[in-house]
């Protein structure tokens, strides 16, 4: 980075690009070192290999990461066929190798359909799943993967979509729309399995996690190169599109009141967006985002109805 100053950050999302080779973690590691000591966190994990979207949550946007993390992933990915790795991807060891021959783009296709919709996965031996305090790869490391109840750890995922965008003598270039818990490395192997064959993870990119595309991502390198960019790339909290409803509070005498958590009364026409006919579109309890007169976000709260009809808004978290 140019120079010694440092560019102060406010709360919001930094969606970034990460590069493959760098830990996750590291990520976040590099935005402190680079920005200043800050509140952080990030969604979801990438494999080193791995590259694309990270998004880093910065001061009170960390306290909306369980709002964040669902939602659909896209990535696209190159599986090469033939051999096997202990870790499914190119950075472990060969443990298997194949023959592969016979295999027809046609047919490849049909394979990649029947995994559209629900599909079992269990997690990858190398992965930080825990198991008495311990991360999979522990026990892998330590040849001690009998000691482990894989069973215990099977779960259920859905594929939205899949469909093969290239195809090249022995290697797959796959896209897929999935729910968070998949493990490609793991659909990987239960592909080439279908195709029978084995298969290894040799590129890996995540173009979408949730509201967050890698169009309108930042790298490192581009922030290193002027820091004063993150001003541009930052995403407000009052700016993200979650996929809960915003209420603003302009009096700031209103806010004061949610902060002290005390229920707020409010005129059931400014929600007339909401209306079909004369009845409000929801009826139970429902969240919301909180917004000032400025267009700050500064809490989630609850929406309700009361038995006069009313909308009631009370206080649940600061932001």
């Amino acid at each position: 980075m140019r120079g010694s100053a440092r560019t102060p950050c406010p709360s919001g999302v930094l969606v970034i690009n990460k590069p493959a080779g760098v830990i996750s973690k590291n990520v976040s590691r590099w935005f402190v070192k680079t920005f200043g000591s800050h509140k952080i966190g990030h969604l979801g994990t990438l494999d080193p290999m791995a590259s694309g979207v990270l998004p880093l949550l910065l001061g009170r946007a960390t306290r909306l990461q369980d709002l964040l993390l669902s939602g659909v992933k896209e990535y696209e990915f190159e599986l090469t066929l033939g051999y096997e790795t202990d870790t499914l991807d190119a950075e472990g060891e060969v443990v298997k190798r194949c023959e592969v021959k016979g295999l027809s783009e046609e047919g490849i296709k049909e394979v990649l359909q029947g995994f559209q919709g629900l599909v079992e996965q269990l997690p990858p031996v190398y992965s930080a799943v825990k198991y008495l305090g311990k991360p999979l790869y522990y026990y892998a490391r330590n040849n001690r993967l009998d000691e482990l109840p894989m069973e215990q750890f099977r779960r259920q995922i859905t594929i939205d979509s899949i469909e093969l965008i290239g195809f090249a003598g022995h290697v797959l270039r796959i896209r897929v729309r999935c729910s968070k818990g998949t493990y490609i490395r793991v659909l990987g192997q239960q592909i080439a399995k279908e195709l029978g064959v084995l298969g290894t993870i040799t590129g890996l990119v995540r173009n979408q996690t949730g509201c967050f595309h890698i169009q309108n991502s930042v790298t490192m390198a581009q922030l290193e190169e002027d820091p004063s960019f993150i001003r541009e790339a930052l995403i407000p909290i009052a700016k993200l599109p979650l996929e809960i409803p915003q209420v603003e509070i302009s009096q700031a005498l209103g806010v004061e009141r949610l902060i002290q958590g005390q229920p707020l009364s409010m005129d059931p026409k400014l929600f007339e967006n909401e209306v079909v006919g004369d009845t409000l579109q929801w009826s139970q309890r429902s969240q919301v985002l909180l917004i000032d007169g400025d267009g700050i976000a500064f809490g989630l709260g609850e929406r309700s109805l009361d038995r006069a009809g009313r909308v009631m808004i009370a206080m649940r978290k600061g932001l």
